[in-house]
């Protein structure tokens, strides 16, 4: 994940997305995620990505306001967070991996 502009969030572009498997997703459409909250924006004005929010943000792109689908939320350890967008801004892009609990 690396850290985009400045905004509290990390963000992660996909190369490849299987749209069956997008559609799936709980539609919660999110522009203003909560910390802790990630997103997925599955293209169209902007390219593919996760976003991974850690204190306000406002989800856009210079051709304005985006919209993801909120299909995660972090519920332990939120304290953290900011901290580690500063380790991917500070140090780039940082390896990160999804489990069940």
């Amino acid at each position: 994940m690396a850290n985009h502009y400045n905004r509290e969030a990390l963000m992660s572009q996909i190369r490849q997305v299987n749209l069956c498997w997008v559609a799936w997703l709980a539609i919660w459409i999110a522009s203003y995620p909560a910390p802790g909250q990630i997103l997925l924006y599955p293209g169209g004005i902007s390219e593919t990505e996760i976003l991974l929010a850690y204190g306000g943000v406002h989800f856009a792109s210079k051709m304005g306001q985006l919209a993801g689908n909120h299909f995660i939320t972090l519920t332990s350890r939120l304290e953290r967070l900011p901290e580690l967008g500063k380790t991917v801004l500070y140090k780039g892009a940082q390896k990160v991996r999804f489990e069940a609990a």
